[in-house]
């Protein structure tokens, strides 16, 4: 089953206000805009990059999509049942993530992975023998949206037809329906004209 709009905008608003708490309003926003990298000094709770990215960004959205047995790790790589997840530091590139994801589907032979920062996803789902990448999906508008909104209590609302595609693909599939390609020939597609990668 999909997640709904007000739940994933809702694991927004939360990873907002845990931002605010570990890394100050001012860092925060700047994290959240992409003008800047979680820092790895004076964060107030101690964590590393990654780990923060972690414990905000990444595992409550993968539980909002329904992946409920997901667990907090130091690891770059998380392990669900029927799926892998290659976490980076918010903002930082996603290439080195991907890679490493598909090189793990490769030899567990994991059906569906995903590569993220948190606010960038990425799918990979394998195709016979290979895995590969066949959806991305930038969060960041959503993100700023419960930015503004938090900051100056008014926010121009984002077209949801992205966020919604988001939540339709990444998803955890009640049976096996696989994940639906955007292209008649399975080449990748990007969800939202925002995608840098």
């Amino acid at each position: 089953m999909d997640a709904s709009e007000d739940d994933l905008i809702g694991t927004m608003e939360h990873a907002v206000a845990e931002m605010d708490r570990a890394l100050g309003r001012k860092t925060s926003a700047m994290v959240i805009s992409g003008s800047a990298t979680p820092p790895r000094r004076n964060v107030r709770t101690q964590e590393s990059p990654q780990f923060l990215t972690s414990r905000v960004l990444v595992v409550p959205m993968v539980r909002t999509l329904g992946y409920t047995d997901v667990t907090l790790s130091y690891r770059e790589l998380e392990h669900v049942p029927g799926l892998v997840i290659a976490i980076t530091a918010a903002n930082h590139p996603l290439k080195e993530a991907s890679e490493n994801l598909i090189r793990t589907m490769k030899v567990e032979n994991a059906d569906l992975g995903i590569a993220t920062d948190g606010i960038r996803w990425v799918l990979a789902e394998r195709y016979g023998r290979w895995p590969k990448v066949v959806c991305m999906s930038d969060l960041r508008p959503y993100y700023v949206e419960v930015l503004d909104r938090d900051r100056f209590r008014t926010a121009v609302p984002e077209d949801r037809r992205n966020l919604r595609l988001f939540s339709n693909l990444f998803s955890k599939k009640t049976q096996d329906g696989g994940c639906p390609q955007g292209g008649p020939s399975g080449e990748p597609t990007a969800m939202s004209s925002t995608t840098d990668e």
